[in-house]
């Protein structure tokens, strides 16, 4: 898999050069109805301007016939995509959400160390028009709610289990920037550093549906992925490698 970034210094702009090779995508269900997969870090869910394959055309292409997103993650966040094979199948999965019959978990490696074991955080958030959430008071924006649990603490960093009450756009990275604690590697939330590959250290873990649960596994693509992964084999919350 392959990505190409330049900086273009005077505007300090990230672009993206245009790749145009099949990207390996990691199918974790399958039915007639729906599938999903572990989007990469770095790849958009849907075709955009800057001319990179993406998660819905790649599948589309795979499957034979067009799929339809029923969710999206950010393009710098890993994780699953859920897909479905027709737009009758994409609204009934989509009503789901709209009934809070879905839980999604998050995988967030925050900076610094949270103070607390797990919380709530609820928030009025507005998305300005630079592409990036701000907190807000009432009653100015919409409700965002999350809850969290420290699975572990680093050096420098906590691992946090996230659990989302709402999907307000870049609602994690928001919150955890407006307690003092962005994601790693998000330095448009205020992250002390940029990742080597664009990404930030934010993994779409688990998800939820009636009779349904799909798990992405967890990356290992750098250092800190890797300390995440020791961290949830030695507490039991995933399989070691060994089984």
């Amino acid at each position: 898999m392959k990505y190409l970034f330049h900086l273009n210094f005077v505007a300090s702009i990230v672009l993206w050069q245009p790749i145009s090779e099949m990207m390996e995508i990691e199918y974790l269900y399958q039915d007639s109805e729906i599938v999903a997969i572990n989007k990469p870090c770095g790849v958009p869910v849907q075709p955009d301007h800057y001319d990179v394959k993406d998660v819905q055309t790649q599948v589309s292409e795979e499957m034979g016939s067009p799929y339809h997103l029923i969710n999206r993650i950010d393009r710098p966040v890993s994780g699953i995509v859920l897909l479905a094979s027709s737009p009758k199948s994409m609204r009934a999965y989509q009503s789901l959400w709209q009934q809070h019959a879905v839980q999604k978990d998050y995988l967030a490696i925050a900076q610094g160390h949270l103070e607390e074991d797990q919380g709530i955080l609820i928030n009025r958030l507005y998305k300005g028009a630079n592409n990036k959430a701000y907190v807000v008071p009432e009653p100015q924006g919409k409700r965002a709610a999350l809850d969290y649990q420290v699975v572990d603490r680093l050096d420098r960093y906590t691992i946090v289990k996230v659990s989302l009450h709402s999907g307000r756009f870049h609602q994690i990275r928001c919150q955890l920037a407006h307690i003092g604690h962005p994601v790693g590697g998000d330095v448009k939330y205020g992250a002390r550093r940029r990742n080597v590959d664009r990404s930030i250290h934010l993994h779409s873990w688990k998800l939820f549906l009636p009779d349904l649960e799909i798990v992405a596994p967890v990356p290992d693509r750098d250092n800190l992925w890797k300390a995440v992964r020791e961290s949830l084999i030695e507490k039991g919350l995933i399989p070691s490698e060994k089984g």
